[in-house]
């Protein structure tokens, strides 16, 4: 067995360990304003690093600022997703959500189809004759073209 250069988890006990023998004699009044200067100083030391981090010159511009504005969010357009799927199917009986589930993975395949013949076609024209074998990597499988059968719905 590898020993392991970093222990983030020995890391904590040892930070645990010195925060208690800074603590351990307080009061609770003491022990809260104790709190409150190091998220004070936390505070401070982050504020510091983005400061730090937008002075920074980059060769595509400010970093920082590039990071802030974001313009997708794939945890939300997940989330947007998850939800619509609720609204779908919350009345849906258990016939219902299977049909539901079969109808759009049916619809996932034809997408999937459509998106891989475009992959496939040729930049440029090609002659009449088409080739005997598909293209690299598009022959399925037995294994992946086997149904899972859906899990249950819970009540």
């Amino acid at each position: 067995m590898r020993k392991k250069k970093f222990d983030c988890v020995e890391m904590k006990h040892q930070a645990a360990d010195r925060i208690y023998e800074e603590t351990k004699d307080l009061t609770h009044e003491e022990l809260m304003a104790w709190w409150e200067k190091r998220n004070e100083e936390f505070r401070q030391h982050v504020e510091a690093a983005r400061a730090q981090r937008d002075r920074v010159p980059s060769p595509i511009g400010r970093v920082g600022a590039a990071v802030r504005s974001k313009t997708f969010d794939c945890v939300e357009m997940k989330r947007r997703g998850a939800d619509r799927i609720y609204e779908e199917t919350k009345n849906l009986t258990h016939e219902e959500l299977l049909a539901y589930w079969e109808q759009k993975n049916r619809e996932l395949i034809e997408l999937q189809k459509t998106l891989r013949a475009r992959r496939a076609e040729p930049a440029a024209p090609v002659t009449a004759t088409a080739p005997s074998t598909p293209p690299a990597g598009t022959a399925r499988t037995a294994s992946r073209t086997r149904r899972r059968e859906p899990a249950p719905r819970r009540p």
